[in-house]
Order: C-alpha cells, then structure tokens, then sequence
C-alpha cells in the first residue's frame, strides 16, 4: 500500500502533518464551514483587502469563521459575501 505524507499550514502558523494511506482520505479537523472560510480569506487577500497580519489580528479576536471574514470584507468595501462582491 501506497503511504503519502501531507502538509499544510493552519491560520496560526502551526504546520500540521498527516500520513495518508493511497484509499484512505484524512482532513485536518477541517469542516465544511472551515472550507468556505478559507475560500472568503483567499479572496480577502487575493483581492488586497486586507492583508494576512490584518486578518490574522481580527481572526484572533474574534474567532476564526466564515461570518468574522465577512465582517472584514463589509467593513472594507460594504458587501456582506465574496458572492455579493462578485455581482
């Protein structure tokens, strides 16, 4: 059997590493949610939003989610989603 190692960084800079069978599929404790706040912080930093220190400060206070990523975005340009600011 195939065995793969994996790698990836979390928000807070700790790297976490995980040993993967070839059929066997292993997430980092990442939801669903995690995912979708992921892809609003991509866009936030992609876009020159905010930068990574910035979201990094807010996400430390206030918690890491989908609705703190959005609080930045609507405090940055007024849209309250990514969706909203691809309209």
């Amino acid at each position: 059997m195939k065995t793969e190692r994996s790698e990836c960084r979390t928000f807070d800079g700790q790297q976490l590493t995980s040993t993967n069978n070839q059929n066997q599929s292993t997430m980092f404790n990442m939801t669903y949610k995690d995912n979708d706040a992921a892809r609003v912080w991509d866009y936030i930093i992609n876009n020159g939003i905010a930068t990574e220190d910035e979201l990094q400060l807010v996400t430390d206070i206030n918690g890491y989610s989908v609705d703190t990523l959005n609080d930045v975005l609507y405090a940055r340009t007024g849209y309250h989603s990514i969706e909203q600011a691809a309209e």
